[in-house]
């Protein structure tokens, strides 16, 4: 067996000291971070989702932040009870030997095609807003990427815990100033010919596709938080999701119907206001890019090896180099394969962990959490 060395071997030393360290903040940072990708600060699938359904829209944005909220609880409380090193231990208990070893298998090959993406999308934003070659971004993001996993479950709470809420107060700060008062009434007709209840059925599907991949970064985080910090970071992060999707919402409107043939609607918003902004929204866009694709990265290499292993190192530089390669197809082929998928298989995830969670309460497993 090989023996703990460096950064790894502190981490599994420290384990039980560390559960002190990780505050209700720290955990919805987390969240968030997992959570957003490239579409959030974009504004294109906040648009797609919830800003075509005009008020019902809005009804399906606090109903995401509900559900943000309920599965996240969710997924931390089975970390901590299963003590999970991956998403493979929560997978295993909510869908049996079949369906766990299915979403094992789809979220484990999800994880590295989500960390393509986002290298993707940094090289892409990059070469179209300031001219730098696509594979230089990508390299950059890259590398930012496979440091910050190498060092360990710690080192990706503390990066994506300080981001995150930087990345929310930026995107309500730039939202707010792009507000003008009487400029989102247009959306309202066009919601009417759609199907009643058609923002139910967005809202569930924006929150299936999004949660897939957190559960691989939030397991093993929960195996190590307080249940305090557990309920707090849960409802902080689905407060926090629910609010900064709703400002991007509202300031997407104020812009008007040219919104609909805009690919990247927050840029739209960003030209019309002060020069620093597209500045500040390129910032936004590479946020949430790093967020996401360390997720993806650790939850890979997290579910292929434990993290105190010389192996989990070399996990970690070979899937990034490969990401790296693979990027070059391009970001828009990517999204459009990846995401859809995602929908369906989180539907089931989400499902079986609704069912599981229920049985665990009425089990009476939760009435004395040893450190509340």
């Amino acid at each position: 067996m090989p023996t703990p060395t460096g950064t790894y071997s502190w981490c599994m030393r420290r384990k039980t000291e560390d559960k002190s360290r990780l505050s209700s903040l720290s955990i919805a940072g987390v969240y968030i971070g997992a959570v957003i990708g490239a579409g959030f600060a974009s504004g294109q699938e906040i648009w797609r989702f919830f800003g075509l359904h005009g008020a019902g829209g809005f009804v399906g944005l606090a109903l995401s932040g509900f559900l943000f909220a309920f599965f996240a609880l969710a997924i931390l409380c089975a970390g901590k009870l299963l003590q999970a090193r991956s998403h493979l231990e929560v997978v295993n208990a909510i869908g049996g030997p079949m369906w766990g070893a299915l979403m094992d298998g789809f979220i484990t090959i999800c994880l590295p095609v989500s960390l393509t993406v986002m290298l993707a999308g940094a090289g892409a934003g990059l070469a179209e807003q300031y001219g730098i070659p696509s594979f230089v971004g990508s390299t950059a993001m890259a590398l930012a990427t496979a440091l910050t996993v190498l060092m360990g479950i710690q080192g990706v709470v503390v990066a994506i815990s300080l981001l995150a809420p930087l990345f929310v107060s930026l995107i309500m700060i730039v939202s707010v100033q792009a507000m003008r008062p009487g400029s989102v009434d247009w959306p309202w007709a066009m919601a009417s010919s759609m199907p009643r209840l058609s923002w139910l059925f967005s809202s569930l599907a924006y929150v299936t596709y999004n949660l897939i991949l957190s559960a691989s970064v939030l397991a093993p985080v929960g195996a190590l938080a307080p249940t305090r910090a557990i309920i707090g970071g849960s409802l902080l992060g689905g407060l926090g999701l629910g609010l900064g999707a709703a400002a991007v919402n509202i300031a997407v409107l104020s812009q008007g119907p040219a919104v609909i043939s805009c690919d990247v609607p927050m840029l739209l918003v960003a030209e019309k206001m002060l020069p620093t902004v597209p500045w500040i929204f390129m910032v936004l866009l590479l946020i949430e890019i790093y967020t996401t694709a360390v997720a993806g990265l650790y939850g890979f290499a997290a579910r292929l090896a434990p993290e105190d292993r010389g192996a989990f190192m070399r996990i970690v530089l070979v899937t990034t180099l490969f990401s790296l390669i693979a990027a070059r197809v391009g970001f828009s082929r990517l999204v459009a394969v990846v995401y859809s998928a995602m929908g369906y298989v989180g539907a089931v995830f989400l499902a079986a962990l609704t069912r599981w969670f229920w049985k665990t309460l009425r089990a009476g497993q939760w009435k004395e959490p040893p450190d509340m």
